[in-house]
């Protein structure tokens, strides 16, 4: 997943994420580990600098289907830094 930071400066934040799931007729579930890559401009009440780093996180996320095209999914995103 890459994702452009909107804002004052423009970012670029990406993840990869690895994940082991169990799939039925109704839906989905999946756990796995990430990974996340960051560069943004971050701006404080005098200067503005740009930030970058790597960090390693979790997530875990479901799926269900329901009759028709009607759905939900849930996501849960850790990042440990």
């Amino acid at each position: 997943m890459l994702s452009v930071v909107p804002g004052a400066g423009v970012g670029v934040y990406d993840r990869t994420v690895v994940m082991l799931g169990y799939t039925t007729k109704t839906g989905n579930v999946s756990i796995g580990p990430s990974l996340s890559i960051y560069m943004m401009q971050v701006c404080g009440a005098v200067i503005c600098d740009r930030v970058m780093g790597v960090a390693p996180g979790g997530r875990a996320q479901s799926d269900w289907y329901f009759p028709g095209r009607l759905g939900a999914s849930t996501s849960v995103t850790r990042r440990l830094s």
